[in-house]
């Protein structure tokens, strides 16, 4: 008798411990329709945010710093020859400003005039002034990224106020980045570029790969300009990003002709008396006579960067300025001018004025 209370006991207690089981799935079904139910409000709350196809940059075109960081992938790749997919190729070599997605023609529209803006302040915070920024050494992003430092100082914190001059202009444009802040630097390798590398056992860019290159200085870049630049349309000619607008700002720009005859006074006869103080001194002013050696001469004399880059501005307006300082220059030379001095600047290395313009009278 005893035996079979037992057996019933058993059979009682499995079918207790069945409903038991079958209570919590139910109660973890619910509880997982709740979550996805919950997801499925948070996603129409909040869409998911679109990958970045533009972004707004300085280009790195200074072929010395080319060369050099092109040698800097060489020696990583004689070290590690896996590791090239994550090698950025070097024309495309440039300094990011600040990321965007763009997705209507009326967004790009917005974009480019937010570029414009941004060209109108900067005239005015540089005043036709260069900032050459140095590219000193490497450094990493959690060893994944390596790049090239901009060297610490004032030309920095100038490339600073720069992209802080971007970020403000697209947002008064409604258009916004992906809020990180800047970090001046020029990408050399990524690993992100080739996720292959993570079967291969690569999660990290190994120090010893270009601890030659720590303190390395790669060169200086002559800031210019910003580029509105498309990440996944094909690249131009030269291998750069297309480029969807551009401006020039500060120095190598020609807003200024743009101030009328009197402000291009201001930038033009200083440099004319300059370049007639010049040729007078070594006694080979020829009152302006047009042979071509005389020309020759007095345009290589002109080879100061200042000064005949001033003089390049000329227009048809400035023929009055020419002539009221005597200078030589009218607009009608101008091409002439462009020509002779591209060809005396390779001559110019280590001897002085004189001496360079005597070589090429030779």
């Amino acid at each position: 008798m005893t035996g079979i209370l037992d057996r019933k006991y058993e059979f009682y207690q499995k079918k207790e411990l069945q409903k038991a089981k079958k209570k919590k799935a139910q109660k973890r079904k619910q509880a997982s329709g709740k979550r996805e139910e919950n997801e499925g409000e948070a996603d129409e709350k909040k869409p998911r945010r679109k990958p970045p196809n533009y972004f707004v940059a300085i280009q790195m075109s200074n072929q010395k710093i080319h060369s050099a960081l092109k040698e800097v992938q060489k020696t990583i790749l004689q070290k590690d020859k896996n590791i090239s997919p994550a090698f950025i190729p070097i024309p495309t070599l440039h300094l990011t400003m600040i990321v965007l997605r763009l997705d209507e023609e009326e967004e790009m529209q917005r974009a480019k005039s937010a570029l414009e803006k941004c060209r109108i302040q900067l005239d005015t915070q540089f005043k036709g002034q260069p900032l050459d920024i140095e590219l000193t050494g490497l450094g990493h992003f959690k060893k994944e990224v390596l790049f090239a430092m901009v060297k610490p100082g004032q030309e920095a914190d100038q490339l600073t106020s720069i992209a802080e001059c971007v970020e403000k202009c697209y947002e008064e444009h409604e258009l916004y980045g992906d809020g990180k802040d800047f970090k001046p630097h020029v990408t050399v390798m990524k690993l992100s570029r080739a996720p292959s590398l993570r079967k291969k056992g690569i999660r990290s860019i190994a120090s010893d790969l270009y601890e030659d290159y720590k303190d390395t200085a790669f060169g200086v870049q002559r800031v210019e300009g910003l580029q509105l630049c498309a990440m996944l349309k094909q690249k131009d000619e030269t291998g750069y990003y297309h480029v969807e607008h551009s401006v020039s700002f500060g120095t190598g720009t020609d807003n200024t002709k743009d101030l009328g005859t009197e402000m291009m006074q201001e930038t033009s006869v200083e440099p004319i008396k300059q370049l007639q103080e010049e040729i007078t001194k070594h006694g080979d002013y020829v009152n302006g006579k047009d042979t071509e050696t005389e020309r020759k001469h007095e345009n290589c004399v002109a080879v100061d960067k200042q000064t005949h880059e001033a003089i390049l501005q000329c227009d048809t307006d400035d023929k009055q300025v020419v002539t009221e300082t005597g200078g030589y220059f009218d607009s009608s030379e101008r091409q002439l001018l462009e020509k002779d001095i591209g060809d005396c600047q390779s001559n110019f290395k280590t001897e002085n004025v004189h001496q360079s313009s005597e070589t090429i009278i030779k």
